[in-house]
Order: structure tokens, then C-alpha cells, then sequence
């Protein structure tokens, strides 16, 4: 899913067909992970957190200044789908009447994101897999989370 999402980058930018982007961006991996093993993945992972931030951060500036700021922010959310609703998170959450707009109770949101969730997050994200078996002692591994 990711080489197919930079093929599609890759597409719009340079005019590349989808199947020459997922090659060379494949082709690319291959080589940088046989050549430097896991340290260079790591590395890689590192360098595209701060890449990440940096792109993030100006991102989050100039659509904050679109919307008017903060104010702007919270009166764009409150006059969505949702309502006031979408400001506050923790309302209405009771266990015998739910009366928050996703009308979900405190009981399934702990359940369904923080145990249900958690497993296919650590089954399926290779990069905390990656993190956890490449760490030197059991407690290093438990501290990648």
C-alpha cells in the first residue's frame, strides 16, 4: 500500500506510470536494506519522523491561519455533521444511556481501541515488530511501544 501510494505521488509530480513508480521505489528499499541491513531502516524510520515534523508543522500553521485560528477552528467543528459534540470528547459516555454523538459508551471505547485495536496494530505495523525484535535486552523490546 505505501509503494502504491508513492506511485501515485510519483504519477502526478513526474508523469510516471503507477507500475515504473512501485519498481523504482521497491527497487530502491531492496538495495538501501541489503546494503545496510536494519540499522539503515531504522535510520531511514528516523529520518522521515523529522521529515514528517517539519512538513507537519507549517501545514498545521497556515490551515489554523485559514480558519481564522483557534476560534475559527472550533466554530468550523461546530458547525459540521457532528455538531458541539465533536469538541468534547468525553461527554456523554455513560454505560446505560450513551448520549454522545457516536453513541459509543466509555465501556466500548476503552475495549474497542485499547485492546481489540492494540492487536492488530502490533501484528500488522512491521515497524514496531521491526523496533521490538532489533532491541539488545527484553527491557529495550518493551520499551519500544
Amino acid at each position: 500500500m505505501n509503494l502504491y501510494a508513492l506511485a501515485l505521488v510519483l504519477k502526478l509530480m513526474l508523469g510516471w506510470p503507477i507500475l515504473v513508480g512501485i519498481v523504482v521505489a521497491a527497487a530502491i528499499v531492496l538495495v538501501y536494506i541489503t546494503l545496510g541491513g536494519l540499522s539503515s531502516a531504522i535510520y531511514n524510520e528516523v529520518l522521515q519522523f523529522f521529515v514528517i515534523v517539519v512538513a507537519v508543522v507549517p501545514v498545521t500553521i497556515i490551515g489554523l491561519q485559514a480558519l481564522g485560528g483557534w476560534n475559527g477552528l472550533s466554530d468550523a467543528i461546530s458547525t459540521g455533521k457532528l455538531g458541539d459534540g465533536a469538541t468534547h470528547s468525553w461527554q456523554g459516555l455513560s454505560v446505560s444511556n450513551a448520549t454522545n454523538p457516536i453513541g459509543a459508551n466509555w465501556i466500548a471505547i476503552v475495549f474497542g481501541l485499547g485492546f481489540v485495536q492494540s492487536f492488530g496494530y502490533w501484528t500488522t505495523n512491521f515497524a514496531e515488530v521491526q523496533r521490538a525484535l532489533s532491541a539488545k535486552s527484553l527491557s529495550a523490546a518493551r520499551r519500544t511501544r
